[in-house]
């Protein structure tokens, strides 16, 4: 079973990874660094302050489970539960909205889409190592 915790904490620190120079990304166009383009006008424009907040929670609770993985392991996985259901509440919230749908186009909810079934197989193999007692 432990041969399955390292390839997992791999793609959990990718994740986190990627979703940290996203949200750096996001931040500089929310705060004017960058000039944005039309669809990404859209979507910062229509950007509230709380979903801004969360999204940076989110993000820096994906970022401590992975630095948490390899010393608290069982602390790393709650963490990073914990920022999914922040993730996914957002990404619902989102999903509803029909700016944010038509601001985004393309391949982008699908790729929203797929980020998130690798965050919910990232949290089923930590689950099923913590259920076989090797998260301690």
């Amino acid at each position: 079973m432990k041969h399955l915790y390292l390839p997992i904490v791999i793609v959990q620190s990718a994740r986190a990874g990627y979703a940290f120079l996203l949200l750096l990304m996001g931040l500089a166009f929310y705060f004017g660094f960058f000039e944005p383009t039309d669809s990404m006008t859209t979507l910062f424009s229509m950007a509230q302050a709380w979903a801004v907040i969360l999204w940076a929670i989110y993000v820096l609770g994906y970022v401590a489970a992975s630095v948490l993985a390899w010393q608290r392991k069982r602390l790393a996985f709650f963490i990073f539960i914990g920022a999914l259901t922040i993730d996914l509440g957002l990404w619902v919230y989102s999903s509803f909205n029909a700016l944010y749908q038509a601001s985004i186009g393309g391949y982008a909810a699908l790729i929203d889409m797929i980020f998130n079934l690798i965050d919910l197989s990232i949290v089923a193999g930590l689950y099923f190592l913590w259920r076989s007692g090797e998260l301690r």
